[in-house]
């Protein structure tokens, strides 16, 4: 048998007009199977093959690009720079606090800046002292009436109580040295040395503010409050 007989289909018109019907037809489509060719008809097992042949693999083309595109704002990177921004506004914000603290003037300044008669300013000490007292007023109500008032000894006692009580949260000891209470209380330390009472409720004040947050305690360094602890152990050195 040829070789051309045996790949196309004249093999089978002769095998069957021979009257071997399939024998060349069967081999030559074996061999044209075994070289990847097709004879034209596919056999049982060819067809149950094609069937359950696996797909073919996806090109490189047929593959969606879903990578992001750098230049789109995804909601993730939004809210990234908006944290970012966030987070240098409060930088700067924290810069102009410490700015403004470090610049702020001694309590003696607030009152020599509105003078007052002995008897307005002993009226005005009472109602202030009963004020705080009742428990009225803020932070800042606190530390302006010690401003206010800075040599008047009653008001300080009855403020740092009243700071003292809030240093124990840790957000209200920031908000008091961001508020400026550092530099008040160092200066009712200052005007009024011999006092013990007020010596102590200041120097517990100072220990807390230091472990509420950084900026107090930059602030404390910044207004010498070790130095001014130091002077009030050397000066109630045998309390």
């Amino acid at each position: 048998v040829d070789s051309q007989s045996v790949l196309t289909d004249d093999g089978d018109d002769r095998s069957h007009r021979s009257g071997n019907s399939g024998g060349v037809g069967k081999l030559g489509n074996a061999v044209a199977a075994g070289m990847g060719m097709s004879s034209g008809r596919e056999t049982p097992r060819q067809q149950f093959q094609q069937r359950n042949r696996a797909p073919d693999p996806p090109t490189l083309k047929s593959i969606p690009n879903k990578s992001p595109n750098p230049n789109i704002d995804t909601p993730i990177s939004k809210n990234s720079r908006a944290i970012v921004r966030r987070n240098s506004s409060e930088e700067g914000l924290q810069r102009d606090l410490v700015t403004a603290h470090s610049k702020l003037p001694s309590s003696i300044y607030h009152h020599h800046q509105y003078p007052m008669d002995n008897v307005a300013e002993q009226a005005f000490i009472e109602k202030t002292r009963s004020y705080l007292e009742s428990g009225s007023g803020d932070i800042c109500d606190v530390i302006a009436a010690m401003r206010r008032f800075p040599f008047s000894l009653s008001i300080q006692r009855v403020a740092c109580e009243k700071l003292y009580v809030h240093c124990f949260e840790r957000d209200h000891a920031h908000a008091i040295g961001v508020s400026g209470g550092i530099r008040t209380i160092i200066d009712a330390m200052e005007y009024h040395p011999s006092d013990a009472a007020l010596q102590h409720t200041c120097a517990g004040m100072i220990k807390h503010l230091a472990c509420a947050s950084l900026y107090n305690l930059d602030m404390l360094d910044r207004m010498g409050a070790v130095g001014k602890l130091l002077a009030t152990m050397e000066c109630h050195s045998q309390n």
